[in-house]
Formats: structure tokens, sequence, C-alpha cells
């Protein structure tokens, strides 16, 4: 049995980055038998650095201190990533995995997105005081080794660039003052599968679209 295990790599963890570090883990694995086929699909985006848009925010860390009346922001986040995506491939005997300290044969490492840079374009409107109107529009680019159904690397690599799925955003001040010690607000976002449709299967984007939402508590204390 040939086993493969995708790896993403914490952004930040073995690279620089510019800006900020982001902390994200996720592990995804198939399995397939000597002579079926692999179906790898590659719609969804190894960027997981989403900066947050408008101001009084702290990178990814949503601010609820909204205030203003057509007030404008907007701004650029340039951010990069070493190694974020890797699949181990190895062979292996039925139900052990590539870890297996036994049984492991022919195994290595495929870099399937080995370098990810990306331009965050930042612009917010806050129509009324409570609320603020947010919109992220990501510029990827993408280089790796790239990976095949039979878990091996592509013959001449994998490069690409493009228009990342953009995101928009409404936060509301649901409790307190710009101004006051402690504020409380709520958020939610949909975000479109613009990506995939402009460079299908190059990890720009997803392949859906996607809704979320939470809340914001925001306190301050001393000087």
């Amino acid at each position: 049995m040939r086993r493969f295990s995708a790896r993403f790599t914490p952004l930040g963890q073995g690279g620089a980055r510019i800006a900020a570090l982001a902390l994200f883990g996720a592990l995804l694995a198939s399995t397939r038998q000597a002579h079926a086929q692999t179906d790898v699909e590659p719609d969804f985006s190894v960027q997981r650095f989403h900066p947050a848009p408008g101001p009084r925010n702290y990178l990814v860390t949503r601010g609820a201190r909204i205030e203003g009346e057509m007030v404008w922001s907007a701004g650029l986040l340039a951010h990069y990533g070493y190694r974020p995506l890797t699949v181990r491939s190895c062979v292996t005997d039925e139900g052990e995995s590539c870890t297996a300290d036994s049984n492991v044969r022919n195994e290595r490492d495929v870099k399937v997105i080995e370098n990810v840079l990306t331009a965050d374009l930042l612009g917010s409107l806050t129509p009324i005081p409570i609320l603020q109107l947010g919109l992220r529009l990501p510029v990827t680019w993408v280089k790796g080794q790239g990976i095949d159904d039979e878990g091996q690397n592509l013959p001449d690599g994998l490069t690409a660039v493009g228009v990342g799925d953009p995101e928009l955003e409404a936060k509301l001040r649901a409790h307190g003052g710009p101004r006051d010690p402690f504020v409380v607000g709520v958020a939610a976002s949909v975000t479109g599968p613009v990506g995939n449709l402009i460079a299908e299967d190059e990890y720009l984007g997803g392949g859906a679209t996607r809704i979320g939402g939470g809340g914001v508590i925001d306190g301050v204390s001393g000087p």
C-alpha cells in the first residue's frame, strides 16, 4: 500500500516572515492500493495568513473600536512563507503510516509548494459610527514541485501567480464606545472562490464560497 500524508507547515516556520507569524496546522491523509488511482484535489489555498481589513486591528486580530462616518482606509501587506505544503510519500504495509518505524519503503518528501508570496490589498469603509465594511484582495505567487496522482513531483514543477479568494467583511460595534475600556463587537465575512476559477488547481484559492463569523472582545488597560 502506498500512503500519502499532506503536511501544512505553520507559516513562518523554517523561514522568515515579513510583518507577522501565523500559526496553522492541518493534516490530510489518503491511501491507495498499488494499482489504484489517487485523486489529488488542489482546490484550496496554501496561504493561511489572513490580515484583517481596516484600522485599529493587530494583523489578523480584529479590534472593535469602530468610529467615524463615511471614513475609509486602504493598505497593503506583503508576507512570505517557506514550505507551507509538503507531502510525505512512502510504501507501507496495510494499516501503517509513513511515520511507522518498520516496513516503510521509498519514503520521500514532495515539496508541493515550497515558496508562497502574497500581497494583500486591504480597504475599509465606515458608513456609520458602529459599522465597518472591509475588503481583502490577495494576489499570490506560489512555486514548488507540485504533485501528481502517484504522489510524485511534477517533471516541470509548479509555478503560478494570480488573484486569490477575495473576502468581504462586515464588523459591528455592539457594546461600548470607541474609547471605553471594554468594547464588544461582532463580525461576519464571505469569501468567494475566485482564485480557483482563475488558476484552477494551482493552490491559489478554495473551490467553494465560505461564510464565517465571530465575536470581538476589545479591552484597554494602562496608559
